[in-house]
């Protein structure tokens, strides 16, 4: 998967291998691998792949004000014009991997648990959580 990396964007791996979107769920796959490798033998390139796709995810503009991920980018414009849909599953495969930094890095615990209970906060709030926005129908 690393290898599909490309600087398009500032990074990240493409959608599909000549596709035109950068999207959410294909880097936070990679992040979840990597880090969950890491976990298991504490080989350092993972660690460092881990790192960089999460810098990535926060940078990109795929993180929208309250913390939920959107579904992905247009790589000729880089812009994610929030109107991409918010699935839960964006969300949640984030979690594991940013609570396996936070052991893997102790002086940053706060940080990457901040960051995991804001994506998860964000998903369950009543006001503009996906959960409730599009359960209320049902």
């Amino acid at each position: 998967m690393a290898s599909h990396w490309n600087e398009e964007c500032g990074g990240g791996i493409p959608w599909m291998k000549c596709g035109n979107l950068k999207a959410s769920i294909q880097n936070e796959l990679l992040f979840n691998l990597a880090m969950r490798l890491y976990s298991i033998d504490k080989e350092g390139s993972y660690l460092n792949i881990a790192l960089k796709v999460w810098s990535w995810l926060k940078n990109s503009g795929l993180q929208n004000d309250v913390g939920l991920f959107n579904n992905n980018l247009e790589v000729g414009t880089c812009d994610n014009s929030r109107a991409t849909a918010e699935w839960t599953y964006n969300q949640a495969i984030v979690l594991r991997p940013l609570v396996d930094l936070s052991i893997a890095f102790p002086d940053q615990r706060a940080y990457f648990l901040g960051q995991a209970e804001r994506i998860a906060d964000s998903v369950l709030n009543e006001e503009n959580g996906f959960f409730w926005k599009n359960t209320k129908k049902w």
